[in-house]
């Protein structure tokens, strides 16, 4: 569904909410995909319900208010969460890891809690499945981290049976072979305990800056699906591409902004949504239903006891 192309002044970034996953990407599958980071979530919530959310996606920055409410007979405390997904360790970068890479910053009713950083190695089982090898690697004195000279230290001192074990369980590849080194991931949740009080609103805020990977949009059978672009919006953009390149020497960028939504405490009572391609010209592209043009250079939804089907898919052309 194409929700619209209109003219939008490039310092409307920030509108005051947000929680999402932004990543410029191209059309062709050798572009980068984008990683669909989520929000906040509150460990075994229990009595704790997600009353409201807020959600702004924009290219450049993703932010969100979230509203819990406790109701249960008494205060309880519960971890919350955020969660940076799993990037292999292999050619890995150790800032690319963290949440300073992406300007990750959270506050709560104001204050800012202390985030406990807790990494975890996660192996990829040959039928897909995800395996979380982090007890294997403490066992085995292998640091969790992306730096690959502490890990080889650490793999230079393991005994012929511990490295063995390890090849076996396909956390290492075989010694001698291209694939000798780490084959884990490491994901990163950071964590601290936030106190519910009885029947009343706590309200947690975030933001942070998406890692992007751009590329030039061309036209694809698999896009269109993916956002739901009918064919005269697609020979739009062929046209508008067209011009691009006359006008402006370059062809039409595209970048992809999904937000996992899973990651969430859904259902949610009341979830807004608004999306601001914050670019001069753009053309925005979702198969979210009910998404409008709210005349101020944004689009916007309001869903009541909202519960997802999958992350939500944002495309953006310019």
């Amino acid at each position: 569904m194409r929700i619209g192309q209109r003219r939008f002044k490039a310092a409307r970034v920030l509108l005051g909410l947000l929680t999402a996953g932004a990543f410029c990407a191209g059309a062709e599958a050798r572009a980068e995909a984008p990683v669909p980071l989520g929000g906040i979530a509150v460990e075994e919530p229990g009595p704790v319900h997600l009353s409201r959310l807020d959600l702004i996606l924009t290219p450049a920055i993703i932010e969100a208010r979230y509203q819990f409410q406790n109701m249960s007979g008494e205060a309880v405390e519960k971890e919350v969460r955020f969660s940076l997904p799993p990037q292999p360790v292999a050619g890995a970068q150790e800032n690319a890891l963290s949440r300073k890479a992406i300007d990750f910053t959270l506050s709560a009713d104001r204050r800012f809690p202390e985030l406990e950083a807790r990494p975890r190695a996660i192996l990829k089982d040959i039928d897909g499945t995800l395996l979380d090898v982090t007890g294997q690697l403490r066992r085995a004195d292998i640091p969790l981290t992306a730096d690959l000279g502490e890990i080889k230290k650490s793999l230079g001192r393991l005994d012929p049976l511990q490295r063995k074990s390890l090849v076996s369980s396909g956390i290492l590849g075989r010694e001698g072979t291209a694939d000798e080194g780490p084959r884990w991931s490491l994901a990163r949740h950071y964590v601290y305990r936030q106190r519910f009080p009885l029947n009343d609103i706590v309200k947690i805020e975030h933001s942070y800056r998406p890692l992007n990977a751009q590329d030039y949009f061309q036209v694809s059978g698999l896009l269109a699906e993916k956002y739901c672009i009918d064919d005269e919006s697609m020979g739009m953009l062929e046209g508008k591409n067209t011009r691009s390149l006359r006008k402006r020497r370059r062809p039409l960028f595209a970048q992809e902004i999904e937000y996992d939504l899973e990651t969430v405490n859904a259902p949610i009572a009341m979830f807004n949504l608004v999306m601001n391609p914050a670019d001069n010209e753009a053309a925005l592209f979702t198969c979210m239903k009910g998404v409008k043009d709210n005349g101020k250079g944004t689009y916007a939804a309001a869903y009541e006891n909202f519960t997802p089907s999958g992350p939500l898919k944002v495309l953006v052309v310019y």
